[in-house]
Parts: C-alpha cells; sequence; structure tokens
C-alpha cells in the first residue's frame, strides 16, 4: 500500500516521539486533543521531541 509523504514544512508543526532505549520515532499526524500525549514503548514513556531538535547531523 503505498504511504502518503508528508513534505517537510506541514511536518515541522507535528510532534514527535522518540524512545530513548531503541530509537523508535513516531510522528503524531492528528493529535487528539489531550494535555498531553504519552506512548509507552520498550516499557518506558517516549520523550517528545520537535522537529527543530531533531535534524540529522
Amino acid at each position: 500500500m503505498p504511504t502518503k509523504k508528508t513534505s517537510k514544512k506541514t511536518a515541522k508543526n507535528k510532534p514527535k516521539l522518540f524512545c530513548e532505549v531503541c530509537g523508535l520515532e513516531v510522528t503524531v499526524s492528528k493529535p487528539c486533543g489531550c494535555s498531553e500525549i504519552s506512548l509507552i514503548c520498550c516499557g518506558k514513556p517516549m520523550s517528545t521531541k520537535t522537529s527543530k531538535t531533531d535534524s540529522k547531523k
């Protein structure tokens, strides 16, 4: 199934979550409206990242 590519401009405003154990990154495409986004990976809460801080070096 083909995936829809997201432009960099659109992706900048979307929150990202990062697992510090395995390195999994999740981009939230449609937030639910809760005050805080939280997901569990590898038994630990994933940390929130913004796209400005996660640019590749």
